[in-house]
């Protein structure tokens, strides 16, 4: 078990990263908290999207955008300019939902606390980039939301939080997808704050136990 360690205030500094409307509902939940304050929202450049291939805004732009949050997109978080704008918001922690960027190590080392990521699945099961279709794909009973604090390497970083969430004979990947950003979003201002107060131990994820879970009809 690993312990965290407390922030030095009341309030939580965060600089959120996200892109797609998963990362939607967890980027209105922190934005409503009163002891939250997002300092910067990061999010994936415009892409051409489409037929007519205009250019679209990342979904947690348009959010960022009505909630009057400052934004930053950049190319890739390896640019000088994004790693001076990250350290120039001075958070506390990230909050990685959805991204779209393996981050380097200087990335998660820049806030004193590090970096939490919310993964839809029950982790160590379904680690990577499409853990909600694989799941309704292989027929599972269950799936789920882990937080996790980032690591560098995939998905592997120990587990702050997860709540198991029913798969029902009707999901897809859509309904399923949006059941589980909106139960995020009613857990990270909480897990936020405790662990902030440091009142949360994390557990170390344990490949073995993928075995168990599939035991229980969930992977």
């Amino acid at each position: 078990m690993l312990a965290c360690r407390t922030f030095s205030g009341p309030d939580v500094r965060i600089v959120f990263m996200g892109s797609p409307a998963f990362a939607v509902p967890a980027l209105h939940a922190l934005a409503a908290d009163p002891n939250i304050v997002i300092s910067l929202v990061i999010t994936q450049p415009d892409r051409r999207a489409g037929r007519g291939q205009q250019l679209a805004a990342p979904a947690v732009k348009t959010a960022a955008v009505a909630l009057g949050l400052p934004i930053l997109q950049p190319a890739s978080m390896r640019d000088d300019d994004a790693m001076l704008a990250l350290a120039a918001a001075q958070p506390d922690l990230l909050v990685v939902v959805a991204y779209g960027e393996l981050l380097r190590r200087a990335v998660l080392e820049t806030p004193p606390h590090g970096a939490l990521n919310v993964h839809p699945s029950l982790l160590p099961c379904y680690r990577g980039a499409a853990p909600i279709p694989a799941a309704i794909l292989n027929g599972d009973l269950c799936s789920g939301i882990s937080i996790i604090r980032l690591m560098h390497r995939m998905d592997a970083g120990p587990i702050v939080a997860q709540e198991e969430m029913d798969i029902t004979p009707t999901d897809t990947t859509a309904t399923l997808s949006e059941r589980l950003a909106r139960r995020a979003a009613t857990l990270l201002p909480r897990i936020c704050h405790d662990y902030g107060a440091g009142a949360l131990t994390l557990r170390e994820q344990n490949d073995a136990h993928v075995a168990a879970i599939r035991e229980r009809g969930i992977a």
